[in-house]
């Protein structure tokens, strides 16, 4: 397998649904297209082999606290017919690049408790637990 990684477009909105909805998040195609261009500083790679058989989507934004920038992974998907064939890990890679790039001072993400093999990945590639993260849905 021959993985390459580029910037995501508009012609990789049908497999980003797809791998979405793998994830458990049901997108339309219309908020997927929508969230490739929302917001300055938000970036999607893909991995491809052929087709696309992955992502990474993140942002860099100046925290407060942190007193510098801080890149947030805000989704990693990689697709069920490729999973432990480095791939994810060659995303997380390619965030972290582009964290390094935009100057950033660390990289950090959530990953649901009950993803109990997502989890045990991020730890793997160094990332560790250092708080909670607290939710308040506002949609209903």
């Amino acid at each position: 397998m021959t993985v390459s990684f580029r910037t995501a477009n508009d012609s990789d909105v049908a497999a980003l649904v797809s791998l979405l909805a793998q994830l458990g998040y049901a997108r339309t195609p219309e908020e997927v297209r929508h969230g490739l261009a929302a917001e300055e500083g938000t970036e999607t790679i893909v991995a491809e082999d052929g087709e696309v058989v992955g992502f990474v989507s993140f942002h860099t934004r100046h925290h407060l606290h942190q007193g510098a920038k801080v890149t947030s992974i805000d989704a990693l998907a990689v697709d069920g017919r490729f999973r432990s064939a480095g791939i994810g890990a060659a995303l997380v890679a390619e965030a972290v690049e582009a964290a390094r790039a935009h100057g950033a001072v660390m990289v950090d993400l959530h990953s649901n408790v009950a993803r109990v093999q997502s989890r045990a990945f991020y730890e793997r590639l160094g990332f560790t637990v250092t708080s909670n993260f607290f939710v308040k849905r506002l949609d209903g």
